[in-house]
């Protein structure tokens, strides 16, 4: 078996495989860059408090409170505290809330179904 030489040797192989990579990585660039900004993501809302919120939406934090409760707007717990996406909530206020007819019966079931209550005027339902 005849051992390989190579002319180059020490600096002049180690500056030829440097422009190697060189020429590749911006290669590898050109073909990604375009693919990149199609796929770029917009970078994510800060997440506001409670206040801050009820703030930008001129309302009374009560009024967040009970809009959280209701399950009308949707928030991130963060530890013990609840933080809020002001585009999200402003697009779940956006849509109309579901009116008392267009929900299902809600069935009631349980061991005080049916009893009336005993007064002094009479049996009350």
């Amino acid at each position: 078996m005849v051992p390989f030489s190579s002319p180059l040797r020490g600096a002049a192989l180690t500056e030829m495989l440097e422009a190697f990579v060189e020429m590749v990585a911006s290669r590898v660039a050109e073909k990604l860059r375009p693919m990149l900004a199609e796929t770029s993501a917009p970078s994510p809302s800060p997440l506001l408090s409670k206040c801050e919120v009820a703030s930008a939406l001129r309302v009374h934090p009560a009024t967040i409170d009970r809009l959280v409760r209701a399950g009308r707007i949707p928030f991130v717990r963060v530890g013990d505290v609840k933080r809020f996406d002001l585009e999200l909530v402003r697009l779940a206020l956006s849509e109309k809330p579901a009116r008392a007819e267009d929900r299902p019966p809600i069935e009631v079931q349980g061991p005080l179904f049916g009893v009336h209550r005993l007064s002094r005027g009479g049996i009350k339902k």
